[in-house]
């Protein structure tokens, strides 16, 4: 029999190709490239869990500085591999542990996920990230963090009066 037939050597083949894949991914700044690494991914997964559970628990608690990478961590949450509520806990830990390593790929993150579309996340998703990133502001006023959260709070007042123009449209409709 093929050695991966076995489920032992099939994880650890899984797992081998999968830190491969996501070495590739955190290099990479094409967008067709990450799609392509993303499907292998899916299948990856899909063949087996254990190998996506240990992946995705590396992508969301590690520490280290080569997964903040805007594009591969969006195709992350576009592909549904990785959970946005999972990350953004962390990622305020990250914030407020070592903002001057975190600090800007938060930002730019947050920015590419709410505002580009298409949307991967709504600005609620962000919540303990963007708590941190006000942390960080009442101590050091950046201007980013400011422009982020003005931009963020007219989103906010947008889709709520859409929401509202659009309750009061069903409810003279019915």
């Amino acid at each position: 029999p093929l050695a991966s037939s076995l489920p032992s050597h099939r994880d650890e083949l899984c797992l081998l190709m999968c830190q491969r894949l996501m070495q590739l991914l955190y290099k990479n700044l094409n967008p067709l490239f990450s799609d392509v690494i993303i499907l292998l991914l899916v299948k990856i997964f899909e063949f087996s869990a254990k190998v996506a559970k240990e992946v995705t628990t590396w992508i969301i608690y590690s520490d280290d500085d080569r997964k903040y990478n805007v594009l591969a961590t969006w195709a992350l949450f576009n592909s549904g591999l990785v959970y946005v509520l999972d990350y953004d806990a962390q990622m305020a830990r990250q914030i407020e542990k070592s903002p001057e390593v975190s600090l800007k790929f938060a930002i730019e993150l947050i920015r590419k996920c709410v505002f580009e579309e298409p949307a991967v996340a709504a600005p609620y998703d962000f919540v303990y990230s963007l708590e941190s990133l006000k942390n960080v502001y009442a101590k050091s006023s950046i201007d980013e963090i400011k422009n982020l959260l003005d931009d963020l709070s007219t989103k906010t007042k947008s889709l709520s009066s859409k929401d509202s123009n659009n309750s009061r449209e069903s409810v003279l409709f019915c």
